[in-house]
């Protein structure tokens, strides 16, 4: 459990707040490349971390990333004229560059020089493999963009997809991080048992599946790095062990093993405010393109085949174009038929099983009535992680974890090694890129 004291200070991250100010330490994946389709396109709301924003392209294909309302009279300009190398406000005309400066007031007498002296707030903006960064903090020298693995590649190997969520930002990147809950919440309700001759002998995935729904206790074991957390979740495999090692990056990056023959995953949960989320899931392979069959996967229910189409038609709304189809209003397609005989959950797709219990459990869940077990070690860890980097930053002005420094290409896994492997050895392994995405026989 939390304090309500610091349930508030890791939940609230508007601008003043020690989360807020903390999360503007860091650059943030704002937008995909392919939201704003090239030169003077149109405009589109953004909100992040409580600010609302107007985002758009200009003639040079420069992106610009604006208060959302011109400084004038307030008028919203994502509404406004995207032309000439800026977005002019259709209220009095004034104009304005993705820098922020006003360019035109032809509502002025010309001779003023009124418009050199006004500006917007506007925050700078970095495009780069198909994703276009932010910084909204307030360094004048901002830190340097991070280099992970999944945006360093060529475009082609690596498939992004957006979601947005209907509650706190924190609730559902430590869904990531609850390791035991794949056995109950993702489960089938016919899942394979050990045949009499042990496991060794099933391919990697039916092995797979077999130990992780015979063994639903995973011993969790965590080693804090110098940018966030590596969580092991250790389950009887026979003559192995097998472990599921996720990889916390902060402030909001969960890098998160998948199933034996799928691409490398991260997820990033990015605070749209206190009580909304979007995440950014980001599926990649390091050494080669994606698949068409596997991008097929991920457009299919976000890698769930056999998914209903996955998002709604797009609204104006910030964050309108990526509201999934099965949501809290439709209770994300739950089918009591189908628990009873064959889903333990009764909805089709993780995603949806997912956002399902966290959704569910308020905007912001009150961690004051949590009962936390040995299985919510990483959890706690994580969040013991974020409040001490909140309060360094505000009491001492301390660089937070992670500004400058992120993992290497760290294949976060799923891997079965000897029992007599000690788990310092195993996390040593998987940080210095020493064991692979597919387990051994």
């Amino acid at each position: 459990m939390l304090t309500r004291e610091n349930n508030e200070l890791v939940s609230r991250v508007g601008r003043g707040t020690p989360m807020g100010d903390l999360m503007r330490q860091y650059w943030l994946p704002a937008l995909l490349s392919s939201e704003l389709s090239g030169p003077d396109c149109d405009p589109i709301r953004v909100r992040l971390l409580g600010e609302d924003l107007v985002a758009f392209r200009d003639t040079d294909g420069k992106v610009g990333l604006l208060q959302a309302n011109c400084p004038h009279r307030g008028a919203p300009l994502v509404f406004g004229r995207n032309e000439e190398r800026g977005i002019r406000c259709i209220y009095h005309g004034w104009k304005f560059t993705v820098t922020g400066q006003c360019t035109a007031m032809p509502n002025v007498p010309p001779e003023s020089d009124y418009k050199d002296k006004v500006r917007t707030l506007a925050y700078p903006c970095v495009e780069r493999n198909g994703l276009i960064w932010t910084y909204m903090g307030a360094q004048e020298t901002p830190p340097p963009i991070p280099t992970y693995d999944w945006g360093e590649g060529a475009l082609e190997q690596t498939y992004y997809s957006k979601q947005f969520y209907e509650c706190n930002w924190l609730q559902v990147l430590e869904g990531d991080f609850d390791p035991s809950h794949s056995s109950f919440l993702h489960a089938s309700l016919d899942e394979p048992s050990a045949p009499p001759t042990g496991t060794e002998n099933l391919t990697p995935r039916d092995r797979e599946n077999v130990v992780r729904f015979d063994d639903r206790s995973p011993l969790i074991m965590t080693v804090q790095t110098e940018y966030g957390l590596l969580v092991g979740a250790r389950r009887d495999a026979g003559k192995d062990y097998y472990w599921r090692l996720n990889l916390f990056a902060m402030p909001f990056y969960a890098f998160v093993p998948t199933t034996i023959d799928s691409p490398l995953h991260c997820n990033a949960w990015i605070p749209v405010d206190d009580d909304n989320t979007i995440v950014l899931r980001m599926d990649y392979h390091l050494d080669r393109a994606m698949t068409e069959g596997e991008i097929a996967r991920m457009m299919t229910g976000l890698g769930s085949t056999g998914a209903p189409s996955t998002y709604l038609p797009p609204t104006h709304e910030a964050w309108g174009s990526w509201m999934p189809n099965l949501n809290r209003a439709n209770n994300y397609g739950i089918d009591r038929n189908l628990q009873r005989t064959k889903k333990y959950s009764g909805m089709v797709g993780v995603w949806a099983e997912d956002k399902a219990v966290t959704e569910g459990m308020g905007s912001i869940i009150d961690r004051e009535q949590e009962q936390l077990g040995p299985s919510d070690v990483g959890i706690i860890q994580i969040r013991r992680m974020l409040i001490e980097a909140a309060t360094a930053l505000r009491e001492d002005g301390a660089t937070p974890p992670g500004v400058a420094a992120w993992p290497a290409p760290v294949k976060s896994c799923i891997v079965f090694l000897p029992k007599e492997m000690p788990w310092e050895e195993v996390a040593d392994a998987l940080l210095t890129g020493r064991l692979e995405k597919t387990p051994s026989a």
